[in-house]
């Protein structure tokens, strides 16, 4: 088992494993909607008592959140789980473990 340091500010949780040189993101692109914009998405969402960022929404549906509050990582798996009718999803199905890769910033 490794001990890998979170840092958690306030319920915000950032997730970054230095030794391995990997980062965690939340991404629901697979089950976003082609026609449906963020801001009908955060629209619908308000109407349903679940308030989320339009620019957590956005960076979700693009597989990049790689910042969130708990809370708000159970609200996108709940809306997620009407999206995709799978009442069996859970938060490790919406996050992606990718390696970065230090010639992405060259």
């Amino acid at each position: 088992m490794i001990n890998v340091p979170l840092t958690i500010n306030a319920n915000i949780v950032d997730v970054k494993v230095p030794d391995f040189e990997m980062r965690a993101y939340v991404d629901i692109s697979k089950y976003w909607s082609e026609n449906l914009s963020v801001n009908a998405a955060y629209e619908a969402l308000l109407m349903k008592g679940m308030k989320i960022d339009r620019r957590t929404l956005s960076s979700a549906k693009n597989g990049t959140l790689a910042r969130s509050e708990y809370s708000t990582l159970i609200r996108l798996r709940n809306w997620v789980r009407e999206l995709s009718g799978n009442e069996n999803l859970s938060i490790d199905d919406i996050l992606v473990i990718r390696e970065d890769d230090d010639n992405d910033s060259e």
